[in-house]
């Protein structure tokens, strides 16, 4: 079953560039220009991982990070954040975020820490289940 991302960004290049990039990589990939059409989204199915811009009109990437703590946990969120934001995009990862990547990104390090989130929730919920287990 192929992973799903949902990527959260007002720039329509950055959402069709990097859904080619993901979906090449056999992602099953979903875009929102907002971070309310992403909680619409969130709302009506699961995904593995959201990819958000850090500055955008309306709900920023910080709204849509505590909004998915708070109603989507599992789901890690990677914030994408312009050179000059980099001090917020640290005080994101504080607030919860799994990792951040900087615009123009860099695909390898985006892949890398892509694959590194999803593995973490891969890891999560196996410990998770392991753990219901034995206290059965």
């Amino acid at each position: 079953m192929n992973e799903r991302i949902l990527i959260v960004d007002d720039d329509k290049a950055f959402r069709i560039a990097t859904t080619a990039l993901l979906e090449d990589h056999g992602y099953a990939v979903e875009a929102a220009p907002s971070g309310a059409a992403a909680v619409a989204l969130l709302e009506q199915r699961a995904f593995d991982l959201v990819l958000s811009d850090l500055v955008m009109e309306g709900m920023n990437g910080i709204e849509l990070l505590q909004w998915t703590t708070a109603h989507a946990a599992e789901t890690p969120l990677i914030m994408v954040t312009g050179f000059g934001s980099i001090n917020t995009a640290v005080e994101a990862m504080r607030l919860g975020a799994f990792d951040y990547v900087t615009k123009p990104s860099d695909n390898d390090e985006m892949l890398i820490k892509i694959r590194r989130a999803l593995e973490a929730r891969r890891n999560e919920r196996e410990l998770r289940r392991l753990r219901e287990e034995v206290l059965r």
